[in-house]
């Protein structure tokens, strides 16, 4: 990955320790005559012309810090601008000096015990889960007391910023690119961690595509979300069975790939809830659009509890039946309509792709028998 800044040549291959202007060692506090003032010479904050521009960090009395805006230092990472931010949260892309590479810093900009307990849960589920498509935890650490975590670095971006380029998928390419996923969440299933937070901001890409597990599929046509390896991310709404759960009975997610049961009576420790948001992301790829998607956060809660998933058959005449069938299938409002476990429905996409038979059912038989409780309770 290339890029430059302020004249340095910050290529990942082409830096050594080095070639940093500044090495950790050396990044001690100026003194100016008069009052102490903090400074530490971030490259991040070099002046190519003057090279004396150096970043001052907040007093410590300070309890929340605009790290955003600052660009916090911390021993052994060079921090570069962010790469994503959320309501308790900044990820930085940095580069970790003593193993020269890149990474993911995930500092986290609010201090109270909540925050250190989802940061624990978080940084343990990552750490318990062995599979390729989950993105791998390199360590942790607190700035200041507030916690950081760092996570490999994906170059290739979200699967969200791949749909705004690219918003409609061929089925055998949406299938092949979510079939190591769903196996992926099986693994987190079995450890009893469910993710609650699947959509395609969370879903990275990055390198080269590696199917340890699946290598099912021939004669596929190219396409880029083949050539790439696609990890889960962001596990910061984790249910973890060894930590209290935080979330139970909030609303917490993004809307339109919320489970109907977790957008009527908030997240659960129920596994399928991940199932159904992983064929929210299956339905978009196919069409170009989540199932609901309103106006206003309210409207869209509503539909996901009340309305149908619009048919694919009627709607995507093209799309395979039977894939049609297993989208749906994932999609039920139903729990038990759903796939068991996220096995079967990695078993399920295998089967389509190998043009095997298929476990899921009509979708319009379970849609017929959910309408009729839902109008005579």
């Amino acid at each position: 990955m290339a890029g430059s800044m302020d004249g340095l040549d910050t290529t990942a291959e082409s830096m050594s320790h080095n070639d940093w202007p500044f090495f950790p060692d050396t990044l001690e506090p100026e003194v100016s005559e008069g009052p102490r003032e903090e400074r530490y010479t971030d490259p991040k904050h070099i002046d190519s012309k003057q090279s004396t521009v150096v970043n001052a960090l907040p007093s410590a009395t300070e309890t929340k810090v605009d790290f955003e805006a600052r660009g916090p230092f911390i021993p052994g990472y060079f921090l570069m601008k962010p790469v994503g931010t959320g309501s308790i949260a900044v990820v930085y892309r940095a580069m970790q000096l003593d193993l020269n590479r890149w990474v993911a810093l995930k500092l986290f900009t609010r201090l109270d015990s909540s925050t250190n307990l989802q940061v624990q849960s978080e940084a343990e589920a990552v750490a318990q889960i062995n599979h390729p498509n989950i993105m791998t935890i390199f360590g942790c650490g607190k700035y200041r007391q507030h916690p950081y975590l760092i996570f490999e670095y994906c170059d290739g971006g979200s699967l969200a910023d791949f749909i705004k380029k690219s918003p409609v998928v061929p089925p055998a390419i949406a299938v092949a690119a979510l079939l190591p996923l769903a196996a992926a969440l099986d693994a987190a299933h079995q450890q009893g961690i469910i993710h609650r937070d699947i959509k395609p901001g969370n879903i990275l890409l990055t390198g080269k595509r590696r199917d340890s597990v699946f290598q099912p599929y021939t004669n596929m046509p190219s396409h880029p979300l083949l050539q790439v390896q696609l990890k889960l991310g962001d596990f910061g709404l984790v249910r973890h069975p060894d930590h209290r759960d935080l979330n139970e009975g909030n609303i917490a997610g993004t809307p339109c790939y919320l489970a109907p049961e977790v957008a009527s009576n908030g997240a659960s420790s129920d596994p399928r809830i991940d199932i159904y948001s992983l064929g929210v992301v299956l339905y978009e790829l196919l069409t170009g659009r989540p199932p609901f998607h309103e106006a206003t956060v309210q409207k869209t809660l509503e539909a996901v509890k009340i309305k149908n998933v619009p048919l694919l058959s009627k709607s995507f005449p093209q799309i395979p039946r039977r894939l049609a069938d297993i989208c749906h299938q994932c999609l039920e409002k139903e729990p038990n309509n759903r796939y068991s476990t996220a096995r079967q429905l990695a078993d399920d996409l295998l089967r389509f792709l190998n043009d095997k038979p298929i476990i899921a059912q009509s979708h319009t038989r379970h849609t017929k028998a959910w309408w009729r409780r839902l109008l005579f309770q």
